[in-house]
């Protein structure tokens, strides 16, 4: 990989880059190494994220590519793609991304044993979101996906960020609603994120009501 990218053959290290990770990870679901194969794969990864942003890929097929590995990705093979985000990306890049990035996730599976990688992906979009300036749809995204999924600890937290008090109030009284029995770990967070809000009010007389 090194010597293709030494002679400027990027295209190639993509190509074969993107085959190394489906087979990779095939790999590394059956072996039992102590994490050698995972460390050879992902020092390959790490050339071929070196390589994306000198292939002729458009900058925001770069970015689709990348997302697309560390979504692939399980086994932290991918984690050298940081070079690649470390570099400067256009609004415009990020507003294609974001749109490309929404309508895979409208088409998305139904299937409730998909709610991770669902989860993944929305977190993708929100980046975008953020990055594209379109903070405005971030909140409607996550108050969706937070019904469909459970993920009202992601919205919980956008909603503080953002200052929004009371929404992420009603938003926690929700949440533990419907996740206190089946999800009680995240009926849990949530009723940290509450006394957090408290504590921000100065609201002590709840906060040590919510402590007993």
């Amino acid at each position: 990989f090194r010597s293709l990218l030494d002679q400027s053959y990027a295209d190639e290290v993509i190509f074969l880059g993107e085959e190394l990770l489906e087979a990779g990870i095939r790999q590394v679901e059956m072996s039992d190494d102590e994490g050698e194969t995972e460390g050879e794969i992902a020092s390959c990864m790490d050339v071929v994220f070196r390589a994306l942003p000198k292939s002729s890929l458009s900058p925001a097929d770069q970015m689709l590519w990348a997302v697309d590995r560390e979504l692939e990705d399980q086994w932290a093979l991918c984690e050298g793609v940081e070079v690649f985000w470390k570099q400067k990306k256009k609004k415009t890049d990020w507003n294609i991304l974001a749109d490309e990035l929404t309508k895979r996730l409208k088409r998305f599976s139904k299937k409730k044993d998909d709610r991770y990688d669902r989860d993944r992906l929305t977190d993708w979009i929100i980046t975008a979101l953020k990055n594209a300036g379109r903070n405005n749809e971030i909140i409607p995204i996550c108050e969706k996906e937070a019904v469909r999924t459970d993920s009202y600890v992601r919205l919980v937290r956008i909603l503080m960020e953002a200052n929004q008090w009371e929404a992420a109030e009603q938003w926690i009284q929700k949440g533990i609603q419907a996740t206190d029995k089946k999800w009680p770990g995240i009926a849990s967070r949530l009723r940290e994120s509450l006394r957090e809000i408290r504590e921000k009010q100065g609201d002590w007389l709840q906060v040590a009501a919510d402590g007993t």
